[in-house]
């Protein structure tokens, strides 16, 4: 397992016209999540890449699930491996319309803290258990925050309203 450090804009929302039908792939991540408990921040995140927005929206959890902020996700991601935990489901099938369990686990959050809260959204530092490789395509742009102790983080994910928004940003 790796643990690394990244910061996530959290309610960063752009306003664009909704694409609802299409399975929003890798690029998109819709995640459910679940407290375990260990710590304020601590949690399970279960992703969907084939579920649509619709889909992910008319979602139903039961007590203690929440759903995630949808989020593209700026760099290439590789899942070297899946997590696994004794006495935690791998996978979970909650959308009927899909064949077989559509969410998978990606990664437990150990611990957070909160950078920033102002009328943009929320910035917060997470230390995550995850096997992933994040790529950055060459000549893209990308954002990092430099805290006052000279630690870099780099944004990865960043909250939309839809698939369909302007990537020029970034």
């Amino acid at each position: 397992m790796i643990l690394k450090k990244y910061f996530i804009a959290v309610s960063l929302t752009l306003m664009f016209q909704p694409v609802l039908s299409e399975p929003t792939g890798e690029r998109v991540t819709l995640k459910v999540l679940k407290r375990t408990g260990e710590s304020l921040f601590s949690n399970l995140a279960y992703e969907c890449n084939e579920c649509t927005f619709e889909q992910f929206d008319s979602l139903t959890l039961s007590r203690g699930w929440r759903k995630g902020p949808k989020q593209i996700i700026l760099p290439t991601v590789e899942l070297l491996s899946h997590l696994s935990f004794d006495g935690v489901p791998n996978t979970l099938d909650l959308i009927p319309g899909i064949l077989g369990p559509e969410f998978k686990l990606i990664v437990k959050t150990l611990e957070g803290n909160i950078v920033d809260i102002n009328f943009s959204g929320i910035i917060i530092v997470s230390k995550v258990m995850r096997n992933t490789v994040l790529r950055y395509p060459a000549g893209t742009r990308f954002h990092e925050l430099t805290d006052e102790d000279g630690n870099i983080y780099v944004l990865f994910a960043y909250e939309v309203n839809s698939v369909d928004f302007d990537r020029s940003f970034f």
